[in-house]
């Protein structure tokens, strides 16, 4: 490999933005799962649940930690020794909600978080670059 192929690899990688930001999941219009990604390291993950004809309100369940990122790979722990591990998707398709296209977000690798959570049943998108009908 030549150093120009090295210096450009380098710099690809210098580049890709840091996954910071919101994310959420498509789902019922009385579910909601976001995912939190502040710049400081720290996140958050909630649940918001609401009744049928009833419009969301604070999250029903709320955990809260660190996150870091390697290689395309966020991983989030939370104290409670619980893990969740995705990968970096710049265009994560829109299939799983019968949409077309993509947006960025994140996809599961693995958690060992109660099934409740819903994380093996949905992505989550990048809601701020989440296109929807697109």
């Amino acid at each position: 490999m030549s150093v120009w192929s090295l210096l450009l690899a380098a710099t690809v990688a210098a580049a890709a933005p840091p996954p910071t930001g919101r994310y959420v999941a498509v789902t019922e219009t009385e579910y909601e799962l976001e995912l939190v990604l502040n710049p400081s390291g720290d996140a958050e993950l909630k649940s918001h649940e609401w009744e049928p004809g009833e419009y969301a309100s604070g999250p029903r369940s709320r955990l809260k930690g660190h996150w870091s990122t390697q290689k395309g790979t966020v991983l989030v722990a939370f104290p409670s020794g619980k893990t969740v591990s995705f990968h970096v998707e710049r265009c994560l398709s829109h299939s799983e909600f019968g949409g077309k296209g993509c947006s960025p977000g994140l996809k599961l690798i693995k958690t060992n978080l109660p099934a409740f959570w819903g994380l093996q049943r949905f992505g989550l998108w990048r809601s701020d670059q989440l296109k929807l009908g697109a």
